[in-house]
């Protein structure tokens, strides 16, 4: 048997011809009415299975067309849909001449029965054209009806998914707002954590550690000249303590500068670059205009967090010589940019979802409204670029 399928969706074309192809039947299949219209002229098929909504010639007008040409008027013809659903599009679609009307999807131990059982019938009883005045002006009437009411169901499913968006847009907006608002605070949290954990260890531990140094240097005042063993184990004692000491004042810096609480930012930078060149040999320029910007506690902590990990960041894959850190604010922005001249980061990296410590910088930063850019290229550095409103 025969079998023209008529749909412009090539996925749809292609499904149910393999599923024809593999009961026997011959397939010719086609994207619109008008194309399918031709091929039923030229090689007249056994059934026509018609989409309704298609581009150039709808299924519509190809059943009344088929029905209208003494040639192709005895062809049995199926719709089968899945966008005119409505019992009145059935009834447009039966009015018109086609044989069943089928919605997609349908299983397909009931379809291919079903349209087999409409051969059969058709072949017993002889099918002649019918096209009168009267006819046509019903058909055009109920077909223009359809399609408008299509047109309005479109309209009002494209509303609802516009108003539906917005909502979820607003939603989305609305979460992203929150979760900066928790990461500003989860932020806070964390610096006020250092900030005690910091005095705690200066308070307690470097008193402990500075009165045992004390202690050791009178017992040693108190030991016999002659006893130089003692005397060395002495010595060594309180070197061991102040390396012990350096240590904690190392800690308690990198949990808070206390420079960035007592001075500000600049000078917390101005530090933090210092301190970088001393343990890394890499050489830093800072450049700040103009000289006495200031901005709140919790910004300072944000760009001075943003500056030490790209210090730290530079130190442990660039393999720079220079680094320059300048902090500029103008027209109510201020500008931290960290450069150096290393190898520069890769792409991948930069937008790698495991990079947490850049993450990180963008959580911080966008939590004030700002933004950052990070950028690089092979031998050319690495450069991160801060942009935040100020008043």
């Amino acid at each position: 048997m025969g079998i023209l399928i008529v749909d412009d969706s090539k996925i749809e074309r292609m499904i149910l011809k393999e599923m024809l192809e593999s009961e026997g039947h011959a397939v010719y299949a086609s994207k619109n009415g008008e194309e399918a219209l031709q091929t039923a002229l030229d090689s007249i098929p056994d059934l026509i299975i018609s989409d309704i909504l298609m581009p150039v010639m709808d299924g519509f007008s190809l059943c009344k067309s088929i029905r209208s040409d003494n040639r192709t008027a005895h062809i049995p013809f199926v719709f089968y849909t899945a966008t005119y659903t409505n019992d009145e599009d059935e009834a447009l679609g039966k009015k018109i001449g086609a044989d069943g009307f089928f919605r997609k999807p349908m299983a397909w131990d009931d379809f291919y029965p079903a349209i087999t059982a409409i051969v059969n019938n058709a072949e017993k009883n002889a099918r002649c054209p019918k096209s009168t005045p009267e006819a046509e002006g019903d058909f055009y009437k109920l077909y223009n009806e359809r399609l408008i009411k299509k047109l309005e169901d479109k309209v009002f499913d494209l509303e609802k998914e516009v108003v539906e968006r917005k909502m979820a847009e607003e939603a989305l907006k609305k979460s992203r707002e929150e979760l900066r608002e928790l990461s500003k605070y989860l932020q806070s949290a964390i610096e006020n954590e250092r900030i005690k954990i910091a005095r705690d260890i200066h308070d307690e531990l470097g008193q402990v550690l500075t009165a045992i140094k004390f202690d050791v240097a009178w017992l040693k005042g108190q030991m016999s000249r002659n006893r130089k063993p003692v005397l060395e184990k002495a010595d060594s004692a309180i070197s061991l303590i102040d390396i012990a000491i350096q240590s904690v004042r190392r800690i308690v810096t990198g949990l808070r500068p206390g420079l960035l609480d007592d001075i500000g930012l600049i000078a917390a930078i101005e530090w933090q670059a210092g301190d970088y060149e001393k343990l890394t040999g890499v050489k830093h320029s800072v450049v700040i205009e103009p000289e006495n910007i200031r901005v709140d506690k919790y910004l300072s902590t944000a760009l001075f967090r943003v500056c030490q990990e790209s210090l730290t960041n530079a130190a442990r894959h660039s393999k720079a010589s220079h680094v320059l850190i300048s902090v500029i604010q103008k027209n109510k922005i201020l500008e931290l940019v960290i450069s150096d001249n290393g190898t520069g980061i890769d792409e991948n990296k930069i937008s790698d979802s495991r990079s947490f410590g850049l993450m990180g910088m963008r959580e911080r930063i966008a939590a004030f409204g700002g933004s950052i850019e990070i950028s690089g290229s092979v031998n050319g550095g690495t450069r991160v670029m801060v942009k935040i409103p100020v008043k």
